[in-house]
């Protein structure tokens, strides 16, 4: 049911983007670090080699302690390393494609939290696993939106999506699509360090 195919193509990783070396990469890719929340590079082919302010930003980030402060304890057994991935191309003209958030319990979608326009005007919908638009909101950081269309291959979708969720109580599927294929990114377990309230 999956396979490499599901992942973002993985081009380097190390313990600093100073040590970067011996691989050709694409016009577009992205850098980002594996042990906190939000740090992301989206960068095109004039940004090599390296320029210093960047590798220093990478390094900042690499350097902070993340977990402790809102108790998300697990993080902090995260050994930090920065990757270089696959850029996933948006479904449209837009910059970034929609995060695709499936939060899972007892290994099943209860939902997905689909999050557009990342960058600009950030939007986000609720869906039921029937693919029916809820009626609330979760994050009050995008502006909050009724409108869905449920891809063609959605049956297939929560079928990828619930082989990851197997066996957690709860856990939140963070993934892309391109065109139909589905894209993991991350696991989440601590969504908004748990602070999340429905509006």
């Amino acid at each position: 049911l999956l396979s490499e195919e599901h992942l973002p193509k993985l081009y380097w990783q190390g313990d600093s983007l100073s040590n970067f070396s011996g691989v050709d990469l694409p016009a577009k890719f992205v850098i980002k670090t594996n042990h906190d929340s939000g740090s992301v590079w989206i960068c095109s082919g004039d940004c090599l080699p390296f320029p210093q302010n960047l590798v220093s930003e990478v390094d900042l980030a690499l350097s902070r302690t993340y977990g402790g402060a809102s108790g998300e304890f697990p993080y902090l057994l995260i050994r930090p390393q920065v990757l270089i991935e696959e850029f996933v191309p948006a479904e449209s003209e837009k910059d970034r494609p929609c995060d695709y958030k499936f939060h899972c319990v007892d290994g099943k979608v209860a939902f997905l939290q689909l999050i557009c326009d990342r960058g600009k005007s950030p939007n986000e919908v609720l869906v039921d696993r029937n693919g029916e638009v809820l009626d609330f909101n979760l994050d009050p950081r995008f502006q909050g939106t009724r409108e869905f269309r449920k891809p063609s291959n959605w049956t297939d979708l929560l079928a990828q999506v619930e082989t990851v969720a197997e066996g957690w109580k709860y856990v939140r599927v963070d993934s892309y699509l391109n065109g139909s294929r589905l894209l993991f990114g991350e696991l989440t377990f601590f969504p908004h360090a748990g602070w999340y309230q429905g509006r």
